[in-house]
Formats: structure tokens, C-alpha cells, sequence
């Protein structure tokens, strides 16, 4: 017993990093699934996904072809293939909330390898894990920008921390394709860390590595051309689409990138960019690294589609950054003012768990809608279809049809509709279920003509329920 119990004790001495992140990993996991069944959230995205990969699994339809998808399809086939097993997209949600808990592990490991320090890569998975804009929304429901920072982590991975393992090659090129079939901005992410990754080697290995990323980088291409040969409307929705988007000025994204986030994600933001500038004076031995990752963060501020919950996919870049802050300051202390050095590191995290944590906690405690569940359950008794907008997530957890749409072939019909157009869509549906942006989008005039000819069903919510009763419904 004694054996094991020193063996033990030698281990945590040694592995004391590893405990703590995994333990985070599972406090994150345990708090988010706890609340997860009452905070599902309506107005995320996942609702485009979850109704696209309910189309495509149960339905028959074909992405691009029949219904609008502005992404690519791989988190709507998740989404799909989750519900065609559970019926119900909790038990998805919870994988994924579980795929990003866990990658907390591989990015420490990474970042450790590169800093030979603990306490920095401890530091910067810490402001990772609270990242509000990142843990409030895109761990939780079905989001493309997390999911692919899951596999950029994991490309990261095998690239940095396990470089020479066999089947390496076959794992960078499995991430690299999961990333560009979820999130197509990724690419650009994948490109940059990829010549990293190359002109870091040894200059008798920068031969082999450029081979090995080309491979990898041609094969995520040519899943990519499949895509747009198989189906041509791809192209169109994935790539000439939103090459004409045009989103804020280079002042207003500045500005929204400081003020960014309800509980000032800012702080993460600016921290961790100025520390990658400072670490390519002073850090050179990760200077390939560190300009991949400033290249990561410019590739989200300047194209002409800005989103500023965008920089999720640069979250990565910006854990990196609080990496080199933790260096610098090792760098210019000496070992009689480390403890310094632990002081600041501490202080600066200490600052983000302040700004975030109350906000998570709020968001876990107080649900964003708790009546989720007793409203898509009450839903699932109505006829079919039901005429729904830019939410439909009640009805794919309710499994009925939806009226419109998302089997519209343009992404941007729906604000052109007429009063006419409201009312023939109105004929075709057995109930109307208004929530969220719903409200705001469909003219008050035109909800007070449902309210009139139609039967109002009661519900304590702020959604609106009709019954239409019309004759195909009976």
C-alpha cells in the first residue's frame, strides 16, 4: 500500500499541471451539462444547422440544391446524424460540449511544448476556458467556430507536440478536412499555422514538413472541389456569396473589437494581441509561431464579412498571446523577483475570471429560456408543417415539418416578403410559432391579422402560437 502511495504522490509532483486542466475540463463539462437542458438557447445558430441536418437525414433534401446553408455541411451532418439516433438534440449538444471541453487538454499540452513552461500555458488555457463570447454561446450549442477550433487545436497537435508519430500524417489531414468542411474561414487558419509548422523545423527537415502540408493542405482542397463539383450551388452559397458581404468600416471594427462581447472580451483581445507583437521582438525562437497566429487574428479583422463573435476562431491565437505575456515577463525578471513575475500572472488572470465568471454564472443559474423543452413539447402535438422563421429549433426538437424557409434556394428571401406573401405562407401551415427574432421580423401588422383569424394558443412565454385550422390541417 505504501508503494502505491509514494508511486502516487511522485506522480502528482510531476503531473500536478495535468490534474488541474483536466479537472477544469471536468468542472466546465459538469456546470455547462447541468444547466445545459434548461438553458438551451433558441437565437443561436445551431438552429440553421439543426433544421439542415434534420432535412438531409430524415427529409432526403439536398444541401445547396434544395435549401439554403451558408456554411459548410459537416456540423449540420452531426446535427442530422444526432438527431436521427436520440431524436432530440440534447444528447448532441452534450458531445459537443464534451469535444470542447476535452480539447482544453491537447492545447495546454501544445502550448506547454512550446513555452517549456507550465505556469504560462497553464495561465493561457484559463483565459481560454472563460473566453465569454467563446464559453457563453459556441461550447455549448451547436456552433461552427468552436468545433473548428477543436481541430486546429488537434492539427496543432500532432504537428508540434507529437511531430515524428506514424499515423500523425493521416490525424493532421483528418482535422485539416473536419475543419475546412465545418467553418471555410478556417482555411486561411490551417494555411498559416501549416508554414509555421514548416519553417520552424530544422532546415534539413523544412523539405519533408513542406511535402507533408502540401499533401494535407491538396487534400482539404480537393474535398473542397468535390463539394462544389457534386453540388454547384455550393460555390455559390460558400464562397461568391459572401464575398460580397460587407460589414462595418476599419474604425467601427476596431471599436467593436475593443468593446467586444457583453463581459468585455476586449481584455482577452487586446492582451493577448500586444503580447504576440511584443514576443516577435523579444521571443525569436517562436517568432514562425507567433506571426501564424497574429495571422490568425488579422484574417478575422480585415475581410469584407466581419463578425466580431468571428474572432472565436481566433481563440487559439489569443491563448498563445497570454502564453508569451507569462514568457515576457519571465524573460525580464530575474530568478530573485520570480516571484514577481507570479504576482502579475496571477493578477492578470485573476482580472479575467473577474470580468467573465459572473456572467457564466449567472447564464448557467438563470436560464436563458426555461420553458424550451415545454414549449417544443407542446409544438410536437400540432399537425404539420409548422410555419416558422429564422428559429426553427422548436420544431426540429419537436420533429415536425417547417412550412418555409430553409427550403428556399436563397439565403436572403425572407426580408423581401410581401403581406401577400405572409398570408399564402399562413395557408400552407397547420400552426405559427413566432419566437426570438421571429417577433421583431415579422410585421406587428401581420402578427395582429394572425392574432385575429387565427386561434391564439395560451402560453405564458413571450412566443406567439397559432392555430390556423386550415382545411389540409384537419
Amino acid at each position: 500500500m505504501d508503494i502505491f502511495l509514494r508511486r502516487g504522490t511522485l506522480w502528482l509532483r510531476h503531473k500536478w499541471d495535468l490534474v488541474l486542466v483536466v479537472g477544469l475540463a471536468v468542472l466546465i463539462f459538469a456546470l455547462q451539462v447541468w444547466y445545459l437542458r434548461l438553458a438551451a438557447a433558441p437565437y443561436t445558430d445551431e438552429s440553421i444547422y439543426a433544421q439542415a441536418g434534420r432535412m438531409m437525414f430524415l427529409q432526403g433534401y439536398v444541401p445547396y440544391k434544395d435549401f439554403a446553408l451558408p456554411h459548410p455541411p459537416l456540423l449540420a451532418l452531426f446535427s442530422g446524424v444526432g438527431f436521427w439516433i436520440f431524436h432530440s438534440m440534447f444528447p448532441a449538444r452534450v458531445v459537443y460540449l464534451f469535444l470542447n471541453c476535452a480539447s482544453l487538454l491537447p492545447l495546454y499540452l501544445l502550448l506547454k511544448h512550446l513555452s517549456k513552461q507550465r505556469v504560462a500555458a497553464l495561465a493561457a488555457v484559463l483565459f481560454y476556458a472563460t473566453y465569454s463570447d467563446m464559453v457563453h454561446h459556441d461550447w455549448r450549442f451547436l456552433a461552427l467556430r468552436q468545433l473548428s477550433n477543436v481541430f486546429l487545436i488537434m492539427f496543432l497537435y500532432f504537428g508540434i507536440v507529437q511531430p515524428t508519430k506514424k499515423s500523425g500524417f493521416w490525424w493532421q489531414l483528418a482535422f485539416a478536412l473536419g475543419s475546412v468542411l465545418t467553418f471555410l474561414q478556417t482555411a486561411f487558419n490551417l494555411a498559416v499555422v501549416s508554414l509555421a509548422l514548416i519553417f520552424s523545423r530544422p532546415n534539413g527537415e523544412r523539405r519533408s514538413a513542406f511535402f507533408r502540408y502540401a499533401k494535407i493542405g491538396g487534400g482539404a482542397l480537393m474535398a473542397l472541389l468535390l463539394l462544389f463539383l457534386l453540388i454547384p450551388q455550393s460555390l455559390d452559397m460558400l464562397i461568391l456569396t459572401h464575398l460580397g458581404e460587407r460589414l462595418g468600416n476599419g474604425v467601427g471594427r476596431i471599436d467593436r473589437m475593443l468593446n467586444a462581447a457583453r463581459v468585455l472580451d476586449g481584455y482577452f483581445y487586446v492582451l493577448g494581441t500586444a503580447s504576440l507583437l511584443a514576443g516577435l521582438l523579444f521571443l525569436k525562437n517562436l517568432r514562425w509561431y507567433l506571426l501564424a497566429m497574429l495571422a490568425m487574428i488579422i484574417g478575422v479583422s480585415i475581410p469584407r464579412e466581419f463578425w466580431t463573435h468571428y474572432y472565436v476562431i481566433a481563440g487559439p491565437a489569443f491563448a498563445c498571446g497570454i502564453m508569451c505575456f507569462c514568457l515576457l515577463i519571465r524573460r525580464f525578471l530575474t530568478n530573485r523577483l520570480l516571484w514577481v513575475g507570479y504576482v502579475l500572472v496571477g493578477m492578470a488572470v485573476a482580472y479575467q475570471l473577474w470580468l467573465n465568471v459572473p456572467g457564466l454564472w449567472s447564464e448557467w443559474m438563470h436560464n436563458v429560456n426555461p420553458q424550451y423543452y415545454e414549449l417544443a413539447a407542446r409544438v410536437s402535438t400540432s399537425a404539420n408543417p409548422i410555419l416558422t422563421f429564422t428559429q426553427p429549433i422548436y420544431a426540429v426538437d419537436a420533429d415536425r415539418d417547417i412550412a418555409y424557409y430553409y427550403y428556399a434556394t436563397e439565403a436572403r428571401v425572407l426580408p423581401s416578403l410581401s403581406a401577400d406573401e405572409f398570408s399564402s405562407l399562413a395557408s400552407q401551415a397547420c400552426l405559427i410559432l413566432l419566437s426570438g427574432r421571429d417577433l421583431g421580423f415579422v410585421p406587428q401588422d401581420i402578427q395582429d391579422t394572425w392574432a385575429r383569424i387565427y386561434t391564439s394558443v395560451p402560453w405564458n412565454g413571450e412566443e406567439k402560437i397559432f392555430v390556423t385550422h386550415n382545411p389540409q390541417c384537419q
